[in-house]
């Protein structure tokens, strides 16, 4: 199973990103790729476990 998550990031003007413009909001969407480890069915979010479809812990308990 794979879905798309998301949460609401604040606009970063601290580093050097400037002021907002009229009609920009100051919080904006981020979206994620997660999916449930093979291994276990947590779900993972880490970009590499997400590629490899397992989690770091599973990972290592499948490599012995």
């Amino acid at each position: 199973m794979v879905a798309l998550t998301s949460h609401v990031a604040k606009a970063d003007t601290a580093k050097g990103a400037g002021p907002l413009r009229a009609g920009i909001p100051d919080q904006l969407p981020e979206w994620r790729l997660a999916m449930r480890c093979r291994g276990c069915g947590r779900w993972l979010t880490d970009p590499a476990s997400v590629r490899d479809g397992i989690g770091k812990t599973c990972a290592a308990r499948e490599a012995g």
